[in-house]
């Protein structure tokens, strides 16, 4: 659209060639660059925080607290689970029982939802990388959010909309791999389950049950 114009200013002698090339330069720069800058802007929004000494606020106002003083109340107690693929499926048959009745489920895959009726937990349809979605399932009234994607981009995208919606949520999420940590716990997340981390303790204890030790 922005090519466009430029042409038909142009052509109407409201701009002059080099401005022309100018304009075309920074469109096709911004074009490139916005996905990286945009995908960068948690961790940077995170970093000016910590360096101008400012708490994100709570929904009243005041200071949001640390994750460890947050408790589940009668008006938050909704547990959101992303991603039902083999990991949101794992967690899902270890919490069913113990949380049944707060326990729900996005994901994109509408297969999914027959899956989730099986386990006894909510299905929403749609990405949780957009505010909508993530309203729908009830961001609102949950405590706690669990991210069982791999993608840290998504991850990333998530956790940002939550602490911008919801600040006193407690996000736990996913990290595939160990370079990709700080990334999302700068993001906003409150804890992270690092696979490479934890894959190394899991061999470990099989390695000591053969053994014998």
């Amino acid at each position: 659209f922005c090519f466009i114009l430029v042409n038909i200013a142009v052509a109407s002698g409201m701009i002059a060639a080099g401005d022309f090339k100018l304009i075309v330069s920074v469109t096709v720069v911004t074009l490139v660059a916005t996905p990286y800058i945009v995908g960068w802007s948690p961790r940077a929004g995170a970093l000016a925080e910590s360096a101008l000494g400012i708490r994100r606020k709570g929904p009243e106002g005041g200071p949001s607290k640390e994750p460890e003083e947050l408790l589940c109340s009668a008006e938050r107690r909704l547990i959101i689970v992303v991603g039902m693929g083999p990991a949101g499926r794992s967690l899902l048959k270890i919490i069913k029982e113990k949380q049944a009745g707060r326990i729900s489920v996005i994901d994109v895959n509408p297969k999914n939802a027959d899956a989730a009726e099986e386990y006894g937990v909510g299905f929403t349809i749609g990405d949780a990388g957009k505010i909508e979605v993530l309203e729908k399932a009830g961001l609102h009234r949950a405590c706690v959010i669990v991210i069982t994607l791999p993608d840290p981009g998504t991850a990333r995208r998530i956790i940002h909309l939550c602490r911008s919606h919801s600040p006193n949520i407690n996000v736990i999420s996913r990290v595939r791999y160990d370079m990709f940590a700080e990334d999302i716990l700068d993001a906003g997340a409150s804890a992270i389950v690092n696979e490479e981390v934890s894959v190394g303790e899991i061999l470990a204890g099989e390695m000591f049950r053969l053994l014998g030790d």
